[in-house]
């Protein structure tokens, strides 16, 4: 199942960094994710580039609560994201060059399928990944980018 915007949850707060008000939950990060944030795909600074066509394979873990990937576009495009092997629950943030949420999506259980968007804006663009789990084992997981031609 897709949703545009996850369950609203007492605990959590919705961040704020654009016109839109987007409410993902965020999972509660380890005590010491300040030291990890340097290191590769965890953070906007780290995040490596996604591959137009490729199938990557991530892996959520206690070390490693949150994956951050960036891709450019070089003119206005339709994107697909497709991400597979889902753990419990995976939430995914698209965010514009300046850092701004732009769009969201909440899978639950296996859940497969694929979010469409439209970007108009050429440009980079990031992505922020990150999984609903609360036990000591890897989640590994698959994305895949397709970047197509824009049509009106």
């Amino acid at each position: 199942m897709v949703r545009i915007t996850a369950p609203n949850r007492a605990s959590v707060q919705p961040t704020v960094k654009s016109p839109f008000v987007f409410d993902v939950p965020q999972v509660p990060l380890p005590a010491d994710w300040t030291a990890k944030e340097n290191l590769p795909g965890n953070s906007f600074e780290t995040a490596p580039e996604l591959a137009t066509g490729v199938q990557t394979q991530g892996t959520f873990n206690t070390d490693n609560v949150i994956d951050y990937y960036f891709f450019n576009l070089k003119n206005p495009s339709q994107i697909i994201v497709n991400i597979t092997n889902v753990p419990k629950s995976l939430y995914w943030v698209l965010y514009d060059s300046n850092q701004n949420e732009i769009a969201s999506t909440y899978r639950s259980g296996a859940s497969q399928g694929s979010t469409q968007i439209a970007l108009q804006n050429p440009g980079k663009y990031y992505m922020k990944i990150w999984a609903d789990y609360h036990t000591l084992t890897n989640y590994p997981y698959t994305i895949r980018l397709s970047i197509l031609p824009y049509f009106d």
